[in-house]
């Protein structure tokens, strides 16, 4: 069988594209030749979190994989049967482990079989969805979807470090569209975070200025914005993931802790994206969008929800997933959001 052919250097997201086609291989058994991997970065061709993932991939499926080495620009996969069952993964310093989870849960949710994987990496990095935003808005949606996954954190792991661990356990999938066309009324504003080797007038200064963003919510209070203090030595950080609930939808958004950035814009960049779902109108926030639209093509009948922009990162998904499954994506523009919309495979 020839194989499908996907250009690394499109899009804005060299590692998105290859966790994409590698997943859409793997659920379809079509071979996989991703060329041009990372073209257009500083150091371009496959780093070793990429490398994590399309081996994980092999070992699920009992493929084969031809230019998996750091560096590499060219990956061909050739995928075997998946075969659900208890892994363990490695992703070395810190790799993230939310990224490399969503990379393989849609084609654990494509077997329907029960699957446990273990990875140790980084919880909270740059780049990449913290663990807060993977566990309680990512995995919600997948839940309203049938998937039942038990999340569990056993250590949070940072740049550059790492040493983080967690686990997911995929019980049972009986995948069914995501409808998010109405979210109701807003219920509560809430937040969690988590501080490390810092003080915590760091955290204060954070969470004041994102409850001075949100002094308009009377749904939202002090207390509904909670720190968890990462105990031992280890890196300094700090990071919060904020969520909206509504009776029918839940958006995120999330800040992570850079030197030389004052904990007052962290809480900023966090709030900020939220406030500007929350006004569109979006059902679902503008980072799950792309996250979500591998379910979507899986799941069978018809799936849709609004955002408040179509980033680069959800057309490269909606592109790479219409290279290996007969789906097409409905687009209609409303004032302040989009609705987008798909009939999933048959």
């Amino acid at each position: 069988m020839e194989p499908v052919v996907i250009d690394g250097s499109m899009g804005e997201g060299g590692g998105q594209v290859l966790r994409t086609s590698l997943a859409f291989s793997a659920i379809t058994q079509r071979p996989v030749e991703v060329r041009n991997i990372r073209a257009n970065r500083p150091k371009p061709g496959l780093r070793p979190q990429h490398l994590t993932v399309a081996k994980a991939f092999q070992e699920i499926s009992g493929g084969s994989l031809e230019g998996a080495k750091t560096g590499s620009t060219r990956l061909h996969f050739k995928p075997g049967d998946l075969t659900p069952g208890a892994y363990t993964f490695d992703i070395g310093t810190a790799g993230s482990i939310t990224l490399f989870l969503q990379a393989l849960l849609p084609a654990m949710a494509a077997t329907g079989g029960r699957w446990s994987i273990r990875v140790k990496g980084g919880t909270d990095t740059k780049w990449s969805p913290p663990w807060d935003y993977f566990n309680y808005i990512f995995l919600e949606h997948l839940s309203h979807m049938g998937m039942d996954i038990l999340a569990k954190l056993d250590k949070r792991g940072f740049y550059p470090a790492g040493g983080g661990e967690a686990s997911i356990v995929l019980r049972s999938t009986r995948l069914t569209p995501l409808v998010r066309e109405e979210r109701g009324e807003l219920d509560i504003v809430a937040g969690k975070g988590f501080l490390s080797d810092l003080p915590l007038e760091v955290w204060e200064r954070m969470k004041a200025s994102i409850l001075d963003k949100l002094i308009d919510f009377g749904s939202v209070t002090k207390e509904d914005i909670i720190v968890e203090h990462v105990l031992g030595p280890g890196d300094k950080a700090i990071g919060v993931t904020l969520w909206s609930e509504f009776q029918h939808a839940r958006l995120g958004s999330s800040g992570l802790g850079e030197k030389g950035v004052r904990a007052e814009e962290v809480g900023e960049r966090a709030v900020m994206p939220l406030l500007d779902d929350i006004r569109s109108g979006a059902t679902v926030d503008i980072h799950a969008a792309d996250q979500l639209l591998p379910y979507m093509a899986l799941a069978p009948g018809n799936s849709a929800f609004y955002v408040r922009e179509v980033t680069g990162h959800t057309q490269t998904n909606m592109d790479i997933i219409s290279k290996f499954l007969d789906v097409k994506w409905e687009r209609e523009e409303e004032e302040g959001r989009i609705g987008i919309s798909v009939e999933g495979k048959k």
